[in-house]
This record gives structure tokens, C-alpha cells and sequence, in this order.
């Protein structure tokens, strides 16, 4: 009977170096990302649009960059801030840009309500089914229509 031996071919130098790369997996790579989801503190939104826009770079060599450009206008409480945030794609049959509304402070008794314009840049991708506008764990608006400008020459090859 043959002596069964799990890795015969394994040299020392090989063994070592994989004892050594095992708790490399067990390491972070980085930060722990924030939660998804926040409390939502908003009484109504309306008004939203998205839609891709040029934009020129601040290198010696200038190139165009496109960008993801979302508004709107959110209702809060009194005391609080509205703002947008940008969310995971979810990559179904057309990707869909999630957008998160965030809201900071705290109400403030007997104040009326505030409408914030708000507008968030982001980074673009290269085509999309719609945005998604979340607040909390919920969808609060759809935007289906992303107009796209065409392809120019002097974009950055590189951007998507």
C-alpha cells in the first residue's frame, strides 16, 4: 500500500509562504463601510430629475468627465438638513442608480416645514435603466428617463 501524502509536490518554500499568506485573509481591506439605510425624516419630495452632464478635468491636458447630476426638493421638519448620497447599481436588465436622501439635525418643536433643493453629483456609469431616489428602506421616487449626451472626442477613454 502507497503512502498517501496531500501534497507531494509542495516544496518548503511554497508551504511556507501559504502558512504565512492565511491570516492575510482574515484581514480587512480597508474601512467598514456605512450602514445603507438611516432614518427617514421626510414629510414629501417632488420635482426630481437626473441626467448625465459633461464636465472638463483641471489636468494639463484636459479631457472631459461625465457625471451623474440628481435634484430635487425634499420636505423636512423644521431643524433638519436634507442632502444626497450615493448609492449601490443595482445591475438588473438596465443598471439602476440608487440615490439616497439623508437627513441630519433634529425637529425643532412648532417649526413649520422646510423645502431643501437638493442635488448630488456623482460618478456616471455607462448606461441606465433609471434611478431609484431611497430614503429609510424604502423607494420614494423613480426616475425612468436618464438622458445620455453622445460620446465627444476629447472624453476621458477611460471612464467607464
Amino acid at each position: 500500500m502507497r503512502n498517501l501524502v496531500p501534497f507531494p509536490k509542495l516544496g518548503r518554500r511554497a508551504a511556507i509562504a501559504l502558512a504565512l499568506m492565511l491570516p492575510a485573509g482574515c484581514a480587512l481591506d480597508g474601512p467598514i463601510r456605512e450602514t445603507g439605510y438611516s432614518p427617514c425624516h421626510v414629510l414629501g419630495t417632488s420635482d426630481w430629475k437626473a441626467q448625465v452632464e459633461l464636465s472638463s478635468t483641471s489636468s494639463p491636458i484636459p479631457y472631459l468627465r461625465r457625471k451623474l447630476v440628481v435634484t430635487g426638493k425634499v420636505t423636512t421638519a423644521g431643524g433638519y438638513q436634507a442632502s444626497l448620497a450615493e448609492g449601490p447599481v443595482a445591475r438588473l436588465d438596465e443598471p439602476i442608480q440608487q440615490v439616497r436622501v439623508r437627513t441630519e439635525g433634529s425637529a425643532e418643536a412648532g417649526a413649520a416645514p422646510v423645502t431643501h433643493n437638493v442635488r448630488g453629483v456623482f460618478p456616471a456609469i455607462e448606461r441606465y435603466g433609471g434611478v431609484a431616489i431611497r430614503c429609510g428602506d424604502g423607494i420614494i421616487a423613480e426616475i425612468r428617463d436618464v438622458p445620455i449626451p453622445p460620446r465627444e472626442k476629447r472624453e476621458n477613454p477611460f471612464s467607464w
